[in-house]
């Protein structure tokens, strides 16, 4: 298996679920968790000196690293809790449904 697939990643919910803000590669799944400068920074696989300047970046600016941990937290409750995600398959089943 490629290092270049990613399906959706628990840990970046976990982080988020906890108000932390992720960098993360732009791999697969993983710019559906992370939305790029608003719940944490997508960089591209490979790009160390993108990730250097991310994380300096981060560490100069506790504020904002705060802000996207706060917008991440508030992405988790309203798309990826269990009670969110059973509400939206029903929403779709629904829809699906009607269309017939």
């Amino acid at each position: 298996m490629s290092s270049f697939f990613e399906g959706l990643c628990y840990a970046i919910l976990e982080a988020s679920a906890m108000g932390i803000a992720t960098i993360a590669t732009n791999i697969g799944g993983t710019n559906y968790s992370v939305k790029d400068g608003k719940t944490g920074i997508l960089i591209e696989p490979g790009n160390l000196e993108l990730l250097a300047e991310k994380l300096f970046y981060l560490i100069d600016n506790p504020d904002k690293l705060k802000e996207m941990g706060e917008t991440a937290r508030m992405r988790f409750l309203n798309l990826f809790t269990k009670k969110q995600m059973l509400t939206n398959i029903d929403a779709l089943y629904n829809r699906l449904l009607a269309s017939r």
